[in-house]
């Protein structure tokens, strides 16, 4: 195919019962615009037959590709994987389940003309929960993003919402620097893209809660806390001054 206009990279881990359903949607999305798109599945070493899936939807398919990784890394070293592949002049990851729906990048490519970073956001007041939360998830949330803001100096209401867009450039300087694999890898890249100078737009979107997920509120909070301390640590020492090769558990 023609270079892309948008990449969509779709991280996938367990995701063969999902897939069934959400690939028809993603494709038509992408076989239906007036611009060209790409679609990247990048599974990250599902114990489940999401692989075989991904083969067998993908096959053909021009406009389409599966990376298969032979062993688990995490959910960010499977985005930026297919992030660096991609060649679109804009680059989304979004989640396999579609709990964004995967039309509400339109808006945010609303802001493409102004912002080379925009992220999804659930929480400002033009968003709009589609599932409501546990009352225990959102006081979380709030108490965790209270101290995302101290630590990275972000004014961002919704850094874990997993849909975010990327002019290529910004992808192509941001995503080389990116040392966490996991799930805390947000925090990490919206600190290098302020670290690089680029200002980030938080847009809000529809979002979908899954039926079941596999956060755990007290060890991921930790996590999650760990991970600040990690992030302005590399940030004190001056590791994101340049592309890393190394990536860590986090």
């Amino acid at each position: 195919m023609n270079k892309p206009f948008l990449s969509i990279i779709i991280p996938c881990y367990k995701e063969a019962k999902n897939l069934e359903t959400t690939w028809a949607v993603f494709e038509k999305f992408a076989t239906s615009q007036d611009y060209s798109v790409e679609l990247i599945f990048v599974d990250d070493g599902s114990p489940d037959n999401t692989a075989e899936v991904l083969q067998k939807l993908t096959a053909g398919k021009d406009f389409c590709q599966a990376i298969i990784q032979d062993k688990n890394h995490g959910k960010g070293f499977a985005v930026k994987t297919g992030m660096l592949k991609a060649t679109g002049d804009w680059r989304l990851f979004a989640d396999a389940d579609n709990a964004t729906p995967i039309e509400q990048v339109e808006k945010l490519l609303a802001y493409k003309d102004k912002f080379e970073v925009m992220i999804g956001s659930r929480y400002l007041e033009e968003g709009h929960l589609k599932k409501k939360q546990p009352l225990y998830r959102i006081l979380g949330g709030r108490f965790l993003n209270f101290f995302f803001k101290i630590f990275t100096g972000l004014k961002i209401k919704d850094s874990q919402c997993g849909f975010k867009l990327f002019s290529a450039k910004a992808a192509q300087e941001i995503f080389p620097r990116q040392t966490f694999a996991r799930f805390s890898f947000d925090i990490e890249i919206l600190t290098i893209a302020k670290f690089l100078g680029y200002q980030i737009a938080e847009v809000p979107v529809d979002w979908f809660a899954r039926t079941k997920g596999t956060v755990n509120p007290i060890r991921d909070g930790i996590r999650f806390l760990w991970a600040l301390k990690v992030v302005r640590w590399n940030l004190i020492r001056g590791l994101y001054k340049k592309p890393v090769a190394k990536m860590r558990e986090v």
